[in-house]
């Protein structure tokens, strides 16, 4: 119950404090918009719920994870770029468009290649330590001789590497992200 308070008060927080404002701001839109985003809220947590117990995982780190991710492909792959006409958004297409302009140096290029080497090395890394395990002796005092080993996950990975790689490529573009 006292998530379902929590999620009411951010979004009236969010609302009041201007952070999502209404275009027209009257009172009724206010409310409006608290209601969107308290609802919202809820379904985040009900969704949590069916994918705790139906699911694998945590539903909050599942919904985490996709965003970041649909992000790390937005600024990898995004051709449209609002703020430079004619020039691409996202990493690959913008090193791309560097490389055919002219003679690319490792300076001009370093701007995109960071954050793909960084995400590259991240996944790299994040799999390796996933696939690690740790074979513990168990040894039971009821019956002499027998025992057995029991593997454990030697790293626990959840979205915490989604969010540095993410974060990691938001800010190495001399920051044009952010």
């Amino acid at each position: 119950m006292l998530a379902f308070a929590f999620a009411l008060v951010e979004a009236s927080a969010y609302t009041i404090f201007g952070a999502i404002s209404p275009e027209i701001y009257t009172t009724s839109m206010v409310l409006f918009i608290i209601a969107q985003l308290t609802i919202g809220g809820w379904l985040v947590i009900f969704l949590d719920e069916v994918v705790s117990k139906w699911g694998f995982g945590s539903g909050v780190s599942i919904f985490i994870a996709a965003g970041v991710s649909k992000q790390i492909l937005i600024r990898g792959f995004s051709v449209f770029d609002t703020t430079n006409p004619g020039k691409f958004d996202g990493l690959i297409p913008g090193m791309i468009q560097e490389i055919t302009a002219g003679t690319p140096t490792l300076s001009s290029l370093m701007p995109y290649l960071l954050p793909i080497l960084s995400t590259v090395l991240v996944f790299i890394l994040v799999v390796y330590a996933q696939a690690m395990r740790v074979e513990i002796p168990l040894a039971y005092g009821s019956i002499r001789g027998f025992g057995r080993k029991w593997p454990l996950k030697f790293i626990y990975t959840n979205v915490m590497p989604v969010i540095l790689t993410s974060a990691s490529s938001s800010t190495s573009r001399s920051g044009a992200r952010c």
